[in-house]
């Protein structure tokens, strides 16, 4: 592959927080446009994970962190990710960025990261030199879809830089039922990563499609 090719992971963040949200993402999965999922697997079921096994996806570990230390918590959900997966998780993140913030933190789970050789998502230039600077490797760029709409994402296509770029997306479908400050913005979002424009984009550019296995 190329080094200077324009590389993008489009990861799909809270799979297993609801079925609603999780069909949306396989639907996009299906349709070759998310190369990756984050799972919440403290919410995450049997089932839920046995629909991603299907589909040759990059399934991460998506951290959601209380309060005090976050190392005995990052151990009880990899537990829970190999019980659900029977592997582990291909790259590592955090709900609303919980895996960032703090450097004991930060030092927990590149620790964690390290001890799988696994990539670490990180959304600030101090932080890719702190995961990489302990020998991890992180998308050369980050970019959020979060509310974004057709115009602007099909136009960040054009804007991408050359290296590996992670797009964070919410793709789902509403749940009537959910406590999620993000709903119905998910479905507006797969209606995004679905479209013919964003495909023709896509190719337009010469954007490759990769996942976090191939960073």
């Amino acid at each position: 592959m190329a080094v200077n090719m324009k590389q993008l992971i489009i990861n799909a963040d809270d799979y297993g927080r609801s079925e609603f949200f999780d069909r949306g993402i396989i639907e996009a999965t299906m349709q070759g446009i998310v190369t990756s999922t984050s799972v919440m697997v403290l919410r995450c079921s049997a089932e839920a994970a046995q629909m991603l096994k299907d589909f040759d996806v990059s399934v991460g570990l998506h951290l959601e962190l209380a309060e005090g230390d976050a190392a005995p918590q990052i151990k009880e959900q990899d537990k829970r990710f190999k019980q659900l997966f029977g592997c582990s998780p291909t790259h590592v993140d955090g709900h609303k960025d919980a895996h960032i913030r703090d450097d004991e933190t930060k030092q927990a789970v590149a620790d964690y990261a390290k001890s799988l050789s696994i990539p670490v998502r990180a959304h600030y230039e101090f932080d890719r030199k702190f995961f990489r600077g302990q020998g991890l490797k992180t998308a050369d760029n980050i970019q959020l879809l979060l509310r974004k709409n057709a115009f602007q994402v099909v136009q960040s296509v054009g804007e991408l830089k050359e290296g590996a770029t992670e797009w964070v997306s919410n793709p789902g479908y509403t749940d009537p039922n959910s406590d999620s400050t993000l709903n119905a913005e998910r479905e507006e979002e797969l209606k995004i990563l679905l479209s013919m424009e964003l495909k023709a984009a896509l190719e337009k550019n010469d954007v490759y499609l990769i996942d976090f296995r191939e960073l």
